[in-house]
């Protein structure tokens, strides 16, 4: 150091602040690209995860009420949730978060799972809906069948009736244990009942229930399925959020212990220089009035 003339030291302790700054800009600019790639992964999941949410909301209003604009609304949201997550696949990998983007990957399968779930709904109603009418009209062959016999036994009329009330109660509530009761008392009927072509309407009508009742059960089986379903891609997407809020977290600490320590340094190199300029400053007042 002593070889150095006083300008060229000057030189290199601010030589050193400035290098400091740049990398310290440098840094800032990086973080900055970083920290706004994790609010916008953030808002991505978030997103998703509304999306998710309101598709369910649409898809069991469509189980409940076969409306086709439920149907449609959930498709649409499905497909809204899937490409928030494209996006948030791509700005994962463009800020090299391996893990954050496993993440993603993660949620992205299940989504795909849930809406394969969906996909079979319509087909599922449909073939539901097929043995609802089957069953509906084998009733109606035993009341028109009934009402053509010229004395009607009670005990029949009672459990047609009875019947009949079991059955309204699946299509009002998807009660499938009201199912097995009409199909029980269905059986009952179709081996006491003297009259053979009502004897022969029974019989169609608890085979058309027992085929409805295995349907009804698949159903029951795919509502609690995308509910499911559901509740895992709405979790996976709670944790996409969580692990960037932590990244969040971590990239303000860093630019916060970075700054502390650019500013203690610049501190520290500014009072060597002001030490060694007043000690500079000094030595040659010293020698010139020695000089004198």
């Amino acid at each position: 150091m002593k070889r150095f003339s006083v300008r060229a030291r000057l030189n290199l302790f601010f030589g050193i602040i400035i290098a400091l700054i740049f990398a310290f800009g440098l840094f800032l600019l990086w973080q900055n690209k970083h920290s706004r790639s994790v609010v916008r992964l953030l808002y991505s999941a978030s997103l998703a995860n509304y999306d998710v949410s309101t598709a369910t909301i649409h898809v069991n209003r469509y189980l409940d009420y076969e409306a086709q604009a439920d149907y449609d609304a959930g498709e649409i949201f499905l497909d809204s949730a899937q490409s928030r997550l494209e996006i948030a696949a791509s700005l994962s990998s463009g800020i090299n978060e391996e893990e954050g983007y496993n993440y993603v990957l993660n949620s992205s399968k299940e989504l795909e799972k849930f809406r394969e779930l969906v996909k079979s709904v319509p087909s599922t109603m449909a073939k539901n809906a097929e043995d609802i009418v089957a069953v509906t009209g084998g009733v109606e062959d035993i009341l028109n069948a009934v009402r053509r016999l010229e004395t009607v036994p009670s005990a029949l009329m009672l459990g047609v009736c009875r019947g009949a009330s079991y059955f309204q109660d699946y299509l009002r509530d998807d009660n499938v244990k009201a199912l097995e009761d009409c199909i029980e008392l269905f059986k009952n009927f179709a081996s006491t009942t003297t009259n053979a072509e009502i004897a022969n309407h029974i019989q169609r009508v608890t085979d058309a229930l027992a085929v409805l009742y295995k349907q009804a059960k698949l159903t029951v089986e795919l509502r609690d399925e995308i509910a499911a379903q559901s509740k895992l891609c709405s979790d996976l997407l709670d944790d996409i959020s969580e692990y960037f809020v932590d990244v969040y977290k971590i990239d303000y600490q860093s630019i916060f212990f970075y700054t502390l320590f650019v500013l203690i340094a610049i501190i520290l190199f500014s009072i060597i220089i002001s030490q060694y300029t007043a000690t500079t400053v000094t030595r040659a007042l010293k020698q010139g009035v020695e000089h004198m």
